[in-house]
């Protein structure tokens, strides 16, 4: 494997980024109202077993990932909220661009789950999302010469 050195001129604010659920043609804009979005992997390992003469069976290794974030609540039926709960326990794919300007997109799919609602009054409230992956998802390298 080549030797990996980060680039630290292109350590870059998290600003304009995309994040699309949905099949084409029909998709959900979430980066249109959302103030924070992530991708969140996690892995988690059993303990090994252990064996009579000693010796020890590996424990098997369960591997899941989430999209998360926060997107500002609007009530109207062009809604993310009315969207969640249209589309709720749906497997549906998913593109999200940490940085358009950058070269990764991570792609996958993932269950819509419905998005909560309310807050504090006289404010603007945001409402946190949480959607668990399906399957492993894929990160993709956009700036591929000749693609």
């Amino acid at each position: 494997m080549p030797k990996i050195t980060p680039d630290l001129t292109k350590v870059h604010k998290f600003s304009r980024a995309s994040l699309v659920f949905g099949a084409a043609g029909s998709e959900a804009e979430f980066m249109v109202t959302c103030s924070k979005a992530s991708y969140e992997p996690d892995s988690k390992e059993d303990d090994p077993k252990k064996m009579i003469d000693g010796g020890e069976i590996p424990g098997d290794t369960t591997d899941t990932f989430k999209i998360s974030g926060s997107i500002a609540q609007t009530f109207d039926a062009n809604s993310l909220i009315h969207w969640a709960h249209e589309n709720h326990n749906k497997v549906l794919p998913f593109e999200f661009i940490p940085d358009v300007q950058g070269d990764l997109a991570l792609t996958g799919t993932v269950r819509i789950k419905r998005i909560g609602l309310g807050g504090d009054a006289g404010k603007q409230n945001d409402v946190d999302f949480e959607f668990s992956g399906v399957g492993e998802p894929e990160l993709v390298n956009t700036n591929v010469p000749g693609a």
